[in-house]
């Protein structure tokens, strides 16, 4: 299957190739990768917030439920929480959150002017 790069394939690459795919598909090679233990903690809360882009939060569960986590939990904003990032996190109100690093700056010097005082 030694072909020049801008030839096209002929129909005897085409099928070594086709029986390629078709014999490793016979080697029944496991799905999901055991490479790690499930995780710690099956619970994982991530705040839900209005976003300009929703598809993270969207597609996030799918993700952590393949990663081992059983219990996906969203957390609303005024409905399970009175705090914004990142308080809510420090409050230990959530796991995940959103975070705006300006915003995040002015609110670690409120803190740590409320520590020095």
């Amino acid at each position: 299957m030694t072909s020049p790069p801008n030839k096209e394939f002929s129909p005897r690459d085409f099928l070594a190739a086709a029986s390629a795919l078709g014999s490793a598909s016979l080697l029944r090679l496991p799905s999901i990768a055991a490479s790690e233990p499930p995780p710690e903690t099956p619970r994982i809360r991530i705040l839900e917030a209005p976003l300009t882009c929703i598809a993270p939060q969207i597609v996030v569960r799918e993700l952590l439920h393949a990663e081992g986590f059983t219990d996906v939990r969203y957390v609303k904003y005024l409905r399970d929480t009175q705090h914004w990032p990142p308080e809510d996190l420090l409050a230990g109100e959530v796991d995940i959150t959103v975070s705006f690093p300006p915003m995040d700056l002015r609110f670690l010097n409120e803190l740590k002017k409320e520590l020095k005082a």
